[in-house]
């Protein structure tokens, strides 16, 4: 009975040969067992050596697959640069957009702008916190003020002042 517990947890890599747990090998739903044959270690391994050999073809191939899909890329390069820059979940992204009313949070366009079908997010550069959404617009006047209040407020002052002329 310990042995079936066993063979359960566990998985011989017959590339190189190691009994390995579960988490060590990536899931296949064709396979009996619903584990990629070999370990996620000798898969990258033998990944990196084809693609150092097929270096022409393997950029053919993705470039391909970027003109096809160049939604779903938006859409995966989004979801990174939340996770790992805003540390912010897609869904809160979302959330977000939905509490601005799908709008620009200064000027209230619902077109981000510059061709982007996603608005930008705007950010505290020093802390990271994500502050709101902006169109390409008002978030590069919010950049060229270097994140600046007294700048902008200034500006505005400005421009009120010369409306009349």
């Amino acid at each position: 009975m310990l042995e079936n517990t066993l063979i359960t947890i566990t998985k011989l890599c017959p590339t190189c040969g190691q009994i390995k747990g579960r988490v060590e090998f990536s899931k296949d739903k064709k396979s009996k067992d619903g584990l990629l044959y070999c370990c996620k270690t000798c898969r990258e391994t033998y990944r990196k050596s084809w693609r150092n050999l097929n270096r022409t073809k393997d950029n053919a191939v993705s470039r391909e697959w970027q003109r096809r899909n160049k939604e779903k890329l938006k859409l995966i390069r989004l979801k990174w640069k939340l996770k790992h820059k805003f540390k912010l979940p897609l869904d809160a992204y979302q959330k977000m957009l939905e509490a601005q009313d799908g709008k620009c949070a200064i000027c209230k366009t619902t077109v981000p702008g510059r061709g982007n079908k996603l608005f930008s997010i705007d950010h505290c550069h020093s802390s990271c916190l994500v502050r709101g959404l902006l169109c390409n617009n008002c978030n590069s006047m919010i950049g060229y003020a270097k994140d600046n209040s007294d700048t902008l407020e200034a500006g505005a002052l400005y421009l009120r002042n010369r409306k009349e002329t």
